[in-house]
């Protein structure tokens, strides 16, 4: 069963999407807006386990894609390695739509995703999406600095090549970039890039306009 695209923007009518690339400030953004206005959060990453687990090879098989050793997993070619990790973000989207339908009717919910332009248009309205976009510079200087990505590093770390790992880490986030920027640009959703010294307070104001939320 496939449920139009007309219900499912009904029924998500209270659910502001935050997407965009790596270091764009989602997260900063998304938390800022729940803790001060008092809407639910729902934090992409943090779900990615409870959903792999109801995922299955045969429907999902980029989430349920088994690797030889991390050092296969993180030696591809950056091309490769981004092509997979959008197939799979592309995946847990359709299960974390079905969830936010189910949390819906519970009140206001902000997303902290990276949910795809061609989903958005489909599931949701230019006035409930935004996405905080990073350029390259700011990626390279904030990706491991997050407490997020602590384990991350360890694991790249342990390699035989480290610094060549995480170079292949940043390739691959480069190569997705560019098209998703392009995507995004041209997509009518409003967009804020943020550089290496970001103002956050004044994101957080065009966010807060953006969406319409008052005290």
């Amino acid at each position: 069963m496939e449920l139009p695209d007309n219900i499912i923007r009904h029924y998500l009518r209270d659910v502001y999407f935050i997407s965009g690339s790596a270091c764009g400030g989602k997260s900063t953004i998304a938390k800022y807006l729940s803790a001060k206005y008092g809407i639910t959060l729902y934090n992409w990453d943090e779900k990615y386990t409870e959903h792999k687990k109801i995922s299955d090879a045969a429907h999902q098989p980029f989430m349920n894609k088994n690797y030889g050793s991390w050092e296969e997993y993180f030696s591809r070619p950056p091309d490769e390695y981004a092509e997979a990790i959008r197939r799979s973000i592309n995946e847990q989207v359709e299960i974390a739509v079905v969830e936010l339908i189910s949390m819906a009717t519970k009140g206001g919910i902000v997303v902290d995703g990276i949910f795809p332009c061609h989903v958005l248009k489909r599931i949701s309205g230019s006035g409930r999406v935004i996405f905080l976009m990073a350029d390259m510079e700011a990626v390279r200087s904030d990706y491991f600095s997050r407490s997020d990505k602590e384990d991350m590093l360890e694991c790249l770390n342990g390699l035989q090549n480290p610094q060549q790992a995480i170079e292949n880490v940043f390739l691959s986030i480069e190569h997705s970039l560019s098209r998703d920027f392009d995507e995004v640009r041209a997509s009518g959703f409003r967009w804020i890039m943020r550089d290496q010294k970001p103002d956050w307070d004044g994101i957080r104001q065009m966010v807060e306009r953006h969406f319409q939320f008052t005290e």
